[in-house]
């Protein structure tokens, strides 16, 4: 999936939820060697990342924003 980006956003965060629950009588897969592949442009600056593990799932939270408006706090992982 693309986004179109626009110079107004000032900080874009982007949630990835993992869940490994069976669905529509289809058994759970190994959620546990998920991955994830983006591409940042030049114009834009990682600035940090989270995740969390839960009992039926987890998430990963993307921190980007313009290079001017980053701090550069990191951000801890939470278990």
């Amino acid at each position: 999936q693309t986004m179109e980006f626009n110079s107004n956003i000032k900080k874009l965060v982007m949630m990835v939820n993992v869940t490994n629950i069976p669905d529509g009588g289809r058994p759970a897969e190994d959620a546990h060697q998920s991955m994830l592949n983006i591409t940042i442009p030049p114009s834009l600056k990682f600035s940090g990342a989270r995740y969390s593990v839960r009992p039926h799932g987890g998430a990963l939270s993307l921190f980007i924003s313009p290079p001017q408006a980053t701090s550069h706090r990191k951000e801890k992982s939470q278990r």
